[in-house]
């Protein structure tokens, strides 16, 4: 894990890795949580399946909402970085149609792993083309 990521938050991570979420705004309000105590955003819970985009987009969009989830347990979002191997994020994968999938907590595998601020929030992206949202502690 990356230096300054709590030991609380370091060990939920390590638990998420190969879980499946419905959005990634759910998972880092979650990480809030296990790193704090308490909930920063419990309405990212109740965002439907269908329309939580547009919910979120109502909240200054996807960069503010990750931005604000995480600056409850003091993350911030990390651009123009390397992830490490072992890192844990979020794999957003692309169906046949290139159409969003699965959003599931992974590790970072060694090496090939550029890190920006996207559209969406703060990405890694593999030669793969797969996703992940990664939150530093710190």
């Amino acid at each position: 894990m990356a230096q300054g990521v709590s030991a609380d938050l370091a060990r939920w991570l390590d638990h998420a890795a190969g879980a499946r979420f419905a959005n990634c705004a759910a998972f880092a309000a979650d990480w809030v949580e296990m790193a704090t105590g308490a909930h920063p955003a419990p309405w990212v819970r109740e965002l439907p399946e269908q329309g939580w985009r547009a919910a979120l987009a109502q909240r200054g969009g996807m960069r503010r909402v990750m931005a604000d989830v995480a600056a409850g347990c003091g993350a911030r979002v990390v651009a123009c970085a390397k992830a490490r191997p072992g890192d844990v994020g979020l794999v957003l994968t692309r169906d046949q149609d290139g159409r969003r999938n699965r959003v599931c907590a992974v590790r970072a595998p060694a090496g090939g792993w550029a890190l920006w601020m996207g559209r969406d929030g703060l990405v890694i992206t593999h030669v793969e083309a797969l996703k992940v949202w990664r939150v530093v502690h710190g």
